[in-house]
């Protein structure tokens, strides 16, 4: 059995990977729905070749006590503050109540989880569609939202 130490360790590491695996993806596209693609393309690709990885993100923060929902909750604001600068130099994108980002950010996660649960990592870029319209939803109009998600 690992210590808490130990498990959050862990957690840091894999949450560490994702992020650097987000932020390369979208950081190489110019617009703001291309940036959302990407990230959410790079990191359903990763989670779902590596599912020790999808549970240790998904599900562990919520099973493990305080201290690892803690460092969850700091990787969702490094996740939100992504997104709300990148809508912030997105022209075509409107602006949202600081709420808004953490709450697609949840979102994304129960969908992530859902899928670990129901043992369907390996099919977690299916998802990248579904989950860039419904991010993008919030601050473009629906139809270019959509766009990005087909």
């Amino acid at each position: 059995m690992r210590s808490s130490t130990q498990g959050q360790t862990e957690y840091e590491r894999g949450a560490g990977r994702l992020f650097e695996t987000v932020i390369a993806a979208g950081g190489a596209e110019v617009g703001f729905g291309d940036q959302v693609r990407a990230a959410l393309d790079a990191g359903l690709a990763l989670l779902a070749s590596e599912p020790e990885l999808a549970d240790l993100v998904a599900l562990q923060p919520y099973e493990c006590g305080q201290s690892l929902l803690g460092s969850h909750l700091s990787w969702v604001d490094r996740y939100a503050g992504l997104l709300r600068r990148a809508a912030r130099f997105s022209p075509e994108a409107n602006a949202n109540p600081s709420f808004v980002e953490p709450a697609l950010l949840g979102g994304v996660r129960w969908q992530i989880a859902d899928s670990v649960l129901a043992d369907r990592v390996v099919q977690l870029p299916e998802l990248a569609p579904k989950l860039t319209r419904f991010v993008l939803s919030y601050y473009l109009p629906p139809e270019l939202a959509a766009s990005f998600a087909g």
